[in-house]
């Protein structure tokens, strides 16, 4: 046939080594020899235009064609009894995807194709899928927060004149992230159920590592079967326990709120409500200590959860002009390392005020201006602006770093691999 290319030629454009194989495979099979099985070569020139000169090649092109997709998984206990049905439907759409593709929409090459090709595609395809099957995804982002239950339970809770409807999600994450224990929240509202939900689970995520170094799943697999695997959870962390501790397990979270229920909003009479009902199917684990008292009564700091240490405090007080005041006495109930987020500190002249004295502390090493240490010792700060507000549309983060005049213990971040 005219349509028929010279053998010879056709061999020669082909010298190259197009073989690719998977580990402990023989080299995989080129289109040109499974076309000329079929006596059908003609149609190379549509395979090579696409760069498809082996069935690896022609597996990578097809890979969407070849992979159910996620929605039409089904569960372990089917995919036994369902597999030939998986089979059938990937038989049907690589087939019309050849003919369209290569085959000028003949679907009898394009089936003799497959039919050539098909014990290697398939093997390929069964060892991804199994590949992909055994991906560990219990570290995934979860969290009741992303859940609509969540946020048409904390309704209830949201007044915009609190400034708080981008905050409550913003606590959350930021505690979620860095992992603290002891929380302290200065204003109950709206935030409080978000705090409350990041510790509840933060401990269910420390819970799940726990089990995954039980299992030893926590690691980077070596792709080299003779290699060690590498760690992926800090062993410094999860080996903390002590006698310290009140219980044996690592994560042991605790939200004190304190609030007088006298600002002309406050919904804080609701969070006990709220939390409830949120986590009614978990009873045992009520992080949630509610405190009615005055957050400006000196004592205070002094008698309120008596020996702990905060990890983090949240403070939305509404009262920008004794804000100075309170976080002095508080100042040293906040861990080295632990961090201070202050509501609304920007744009009302009384917290500016408060806050540009802040500022030049830090930069001046947490030191007065004679060069005496402060009550803050070493700290650093950055502050945040919704542009698109008037009020309530800001917050300052403090970090508490290293010598204090009544705790002098340094801070550092552990240096804990090489790379990233």
């Amino acid at each position: 046939s005219e349509m028929k290319r010279d053998e010879a030629t056709v061999s020669n454009q082909n010298q190259q080594n197009l073989s690719s194989s998977l580990p402990g495979e023989t080299a995989t099979m080129k289109i040109s020899d499974a076309l000329k099985k079929l006596d059908c070569l003609y149609l190379l020139d549509a395979f090579e235009e696409r760069d498809v000169r082996t069935v690896l090649d022609l597996e990578n092109v097809l890979m969407d064609k070849l992979l159910v997709s996620s929605s039409e998984v089904k569960e372990e206990d089917d995919r036994e009894e369902d597999k030939d049905n998986e089979e059938e439907y990937v038989k049907k759409e690589v087939i019309e995807f050849i003919a369209e593709e290569f085959c000028f929409g003949e679907m009898k090459y394009a089936e003799k194709i497959l039919e050539e090709t098909k014990k290697e595609l398939m093997t390929r395809k069964r060892n991804f899928n199994e590949e992909k099957k055994e991906k560990d995804t219990r570290t995934m982002t979860f969290g009741r927060m992303y859940s609509k239950t969540f946020l048409a339970k904390t309704t209830s809770l949201y007044d915009m004149h609190m400034g708080a409807e981008n905050m409550g999600p913003f606590l959350y994450q930021l505690c979620r992230f860095t992992k603290p224990e002891k929380v302290l929240e200065i204003g109950a509202g709206y935030t409080s159920v978000y705090l409350m939900q990041a510790l509840r689970d933060n401990k269910k995520e420390i819970e799940v590592y726990e089990r995954m170094r039980e299992e030893h799943s926590c690691v980077v697999r070596n792709e080299n079967p003779n290699g060690k695997d590498t760690p992926w959870s800090n062993e410094a962390y999860f080996s903390r326990k002590s006698e310290k501790r009140k219980t044996r397990e690592t994560y042991e979270p605790q939200l004190h709120v304190v609030d007088n229920m006298a600002h002309a909003h406050t919904t804080a009479h609701l969070v006990k409500e709220c939390s409830e009902e949120l986590n009614d199917d978990d009873e045992e684990n009520n992080f949630l200590v509610v405190h009615e008292a005055d957050a400006f009564n000196p004592d205070l700091s002094a008698t309120l959860a008596p020996g702990v240490q905060f990890d983090f405090l949240w403070i939305d007080l509404g009262a920008a002009n004794r804000i100075e005041t309170f976080l002095k006495n508080f100042w040293f109930r906040v861990k080295p390392g632990g961090y201070v987020a202050v509501h609304s500190t920007l744009t009302n002249s009384l917290s500016r005020e408060w806050l540009e004295k802040m500022r030049m502390l830090a930069r001046n090493g947490g030191k007065n201006a004679d060069g005496s240490v402060s009550e803050y010792g070493v700290f650093e700060t950055m502050s945040f602006l919704e542009p698109h507000k008037l009020f309530q549309n800001s917050f300052t983060i403090f970090q508490r770093r290293d010598a204090h005049p009544i705790d002098s213990s340094e801070y550092a971040e552990p240096v804990l691999t090489k790379f990233p």
